[in-house]
């Protein structure tokens, strides 16, 4: 049974040895490419996918379950960090880009093999089974499978698996203490201590879990005691409910959405503000307010389906004010427009697209960005300052159509909100910016959300961007919780599992809540224009499927995929190439990248 001594890591301690007589930056790189194969296999293998099939046969008490999961899940989330970090790095030493992502592909193959021998029987899964024994056997005869794992790639006893993860997780840590000593530089040898960290905290959760379980899968600790030992690991391993000391917000916790449709939009938005209890905290809380909105996306007044409507800011704006707020800062991030045409930046496209009212001022967050301690996550130090120091936050969307998470709301808002946004979106991102924004929902979260569903509203694959079909609706939607906002509009919307969507799945793992809505208020119902949601479709299915992968490897960070801008205000600030141009004058018609005619 694999131990503290098990051969995996006298095996992994004679690899370093042996490569330890290498040039560093030979060493350092050898390294780096293991670690990346290896964050790969562990960001497979603990997939909720594979994991919440496993935890759910243990024959124990809902409360034990739902402990062990967690745990699992968080450990699942921080490989997933470690491996876009580590695989940021390797891109920004101009590796090779096909020899980094081959490896990572290898890393994908084969926690996808390992999660399947360890997790599923013939019995349950006789097709993947078969699939991934052949891939073992090819494994093993071209020597891919260390001698120390040749026997434990195969279904195991809980007990049997935490205990070979306790000498996984210790290679590893052996690995980043080595990396450690071979960083580049201050920061980045930081982030590979704080990775390092992260693997000898998993590696005593497996301990933990093994002395949780007898060999037939039975429990042998009350679930308070399974609590306690987990706490005593990190707090964050236990789910969000279950965390000692105070906690500000109230993300993911499945709080009443407010709905309101037609009528006075003024008398419409204070009607609901009220009713969802912002004026009344806003009361109690103090003087700062900030709000996180949308409008750097805009590329043209004749379009304002992808952007919050002026109006709505304005009037939230006076009635903060009017409940008690002596500042009110609007914060927005620059987008990825301004590398390529001119007058992009926050205050610019403020002031083109009328977001000027005296009730509040404007904060480009890019500019306005402090330290701050993180407790989860990594590549990612610093917040707006307004955002952190408010006494009441609010995140203010525009409701509008989005490829990869069937609606751009609340959530997704927030990205920029620290590390810039396009650090957080292209290939050779060190953090996605999914994880950046949960990183700010955990250290600084919003108090109150509002969705903008009010006007012309984006439609289509890629609303996000642009729009030459809108709607028009006249729908708000208010509520403390951002996650519970998001998931009512997207089921109004149309989207069959809202849970299922990207970002809110990762809310919701990150959080360890169910965050579906409590009660609905007010005006719920399906909005009845057709949204040409990109998932309703099996060809608009494809089409979402592939653009996320396409931008985010083929786009030349955003360059090829732009709106057709309005250059009078937006002009160029270089000619595009003949390549360039062609991309965007096609995906500006097929896919209606361009304002109503």
């Amino acid at each position: 049974m694999p131990t503290a001594d098990h051969p995996l890591i006298a095996e992994t301690a004679a690899m370093l040895a042996a490569w330890s007589r290498m040039p560093p930056a030979r060493e350092r790189s050898r390294l780096m490419l293991l670690a990346l194969e290896r964050e790969q296999i562990a960001a497979i293998a603990y997939d909720d996918a594979f994991i919440v099939e496993r935890v759910a046969r243990l024959r124990v008490d809902p409360a034990v379950r739902d402990l062990v999961r967690h745990a699992l899940i968080w450990a699942w989330k921080d490989e997933e960090l470690h491996t876009l970090y580590v695989r940021g790095r390797l891109l920004a030493a101009k590796g090779h880009r096909l020899r980094i992502f081959a490896r990572q592909a290898q890393g994908v193959a084969s926690g996808w093999v390992a999660a399947t021998r360890h997790h599923r029987t013939p019995a349950r899964a006789a097709a993947r089974w078969a699939i991934a024994s052949a891939a073992t056997l090819a494994a093993r005869a071209t020597g891919q499978v260390p001698a120390a794992l040749r026997h434990e790639l195969e279904y195991q006893d809980f007990g049997r698996y935490c205990r070979l993860n306790i000498a996984l997780e210790r290679s590893a840590e052996l690995c980043y203490e080595r990396l450690v000593e071979l960083a580049a530089d201050e920061t980045e040898r930081a982030q590979f201590d704080r990775i390092r960290a992260d693997e000898a905290r998993h590696r005593e959760i497996f301990a933990v879990l093994t002395d949780a379980f007898a060999h037939d899968e039975t429990p042998v600790i009350a679930p308070e005691e399974l609590a306690a030992r987990l706490a005593a690991v990190s707090p964050w391993f236990l789910p969000a409910a279950r965390r000692p000391g105070p906690h500000r917000g109230s993300v993911a916790t499945g709080g009443d959405v407010h709905v309101a449709e037609g009528g006075e939009l003024a008398e419409r938005l204070t009607r609901i503000l009220d009713a969802a209890g912002l004026g009344e905290r806003v009361r109690a809380s103090g003087g700062r307010v900030a709000v996180r909105t949308a409008f750097t996306l805009g590329y043209s007044v004749r379009d304002r389906s992808n952007t919050v409507s002026p109006e709505i800011v304005a009037l939230l704006a006076a009635y903060l004010r009017a409940n008690g707020a002596t500042d009110v800062a609007v914060l927005e991030a620059p987008s990825v427009y301004e590398r390529y045409y001119a007058n992009r930046s926050v205050d610019e496209v403020a002031e083109r697209l009328g977001f000027t009212d005296p009730g509040y001022r404007v904060v480009d967050v890019s500019g306005d960005q402090v330290e701050t301690r993180f407790d989860r996550g990594v590549s990612q130090s610093t917040v707006s300052r307004a955002w952190r120091d408010a006494d009441v936050r609010v995140v203010l969307s525009k409701l509008r159509t989005d490829p990869r998470q069937g609606g751009h709301l609340s959530l997704n808002t927030l990205v920029g909100t620290g590390e810039r946004t396009d650090r957080t979106t292209y290939s050779n991102r060190e953090l996605d910016h999914e994880n950046a924004i949960m990183m700010i929902l955990d250290a600084h979260p919003p108090d109150f959300a509002v969705v903008d569903a009010w006007g012309p509203v984006a439609t289509g694959a890629f609303g996000v961007m642009a729009c030459d079909k809108p709607v028009r609706l006249e729908r708000l939607y208010a509520g403390p919780d951002p996650v519970a906002v998001d998931w009512r509009v997207l089921t109004d919307m149309g989207v069959a599992d809202p849970g299922a969507m990207p970002i809110v799945r990762r809310a919701l793992a990150w959080f360890g809540r169910d965050g579906r809505p409590g009660a609905v208020h007010g005006d719920p119902g399906p909005i009845r224009a057709d949204l040409r949601l990109p998932h309703a479709k099996w060809a608009r299915r494809f089409f979402a499927r592939a653009s996320y992968p396409i931008y985010l490897h083929l786009s030349r960070h955003g360059e090829r995929f732009t709106p057709e801008m309005d250059e009078a205000a937006f002009p160029p600030l270089r000619r595009a190439s003949a390549s360039t141009r062609a991309i965007r004058w096609v995906t500006r018609r097929v896919f209606g990248l361009r304002p109503p005619k």
